[in-house]
């Protein structure tokens, strides 16, 4: 009677091994933002979707609670930090508000993000997309987005020409992300 087992690999670990490579790609083939919770170009992105599907709370969940604050004026005297943590109901207010505003939305309204000009900085961001229409250009705007616990958020966007006025937009929004980081620290206005 042999008491002691041969020596090898367990016939298990090929498999765990097909198993865990599979999966891996699954997860990045379709799930490539997974675990960036800090992507700009994203937000602009989910915001316009939720605008073209008339998704009020989705549209509110991707607005900056800095964005929402000039609509509630009950949050006009509270710091910045109790600002962003009162997101959930700061939401909820927006939701509403955007429900009860917005009107004629454009269904056949397409996104376009252009990379190429995405720009961050410590607690801003600027995003540049193109717009059509029906297949009909509508000319390119331009986003800034403000970090608020690590995540990005619309605060305001803007139609944008030439490159030259994005440089100069570029050099504003550096500027203001330098005040943004300075309200963040001290939590004063």
């Amino acid at each position: 009677m042999d008491t002691f087992k041969k020596a090898g690999v367990p016939k298990i670990l090929p498999v765990l091994i097909v198993v865990i490579l599979a999966a891996m790609y699954y997860v990045a083939a379709y799930y490539p933002d997974l675990g960036k919770t800090n992507n700009p170009e994203k937000t602009v992105e989910d915001f316009y979707v939720s605008y073209i599907n008339s998704d009020y709370q989705g549209m509110a969940e991707n607005l900056s609670v800095f964005w929402s604050v000039q609509f509630l004026p009950q949050y006009s005297t509270s710091k910045p930090s109790e600002v962003i943590a009162q997101r959930e109901t700061i939401e909820k207010e927006t939701a509403d508000i955007l429900s009860a505003t917005t009107t004629d939305i454009q269904s056949g309204l397409k996104i376009t993000v252009l990379p190429e000009y995405t720009k961050e900085w410590e607690n801003t961001a600027m995003v540049v997309y193109s717009g059509s229409l029906d297949e009909e250009e509508l000319g390119r705007e331009v986003a800034l987005l403000l970090k608020e616990n690590q995540k990005f958020y619309l605060y305001m966007w803007m139609p944008c020409g030439d490159d030259a006025a994005l440089t100069a937009l570029e050099t504003d929004f550096a500027k203001f992300d330098a005040d943004y980081t300075q309200v963040l620290a001290s939590d004063q206005w």
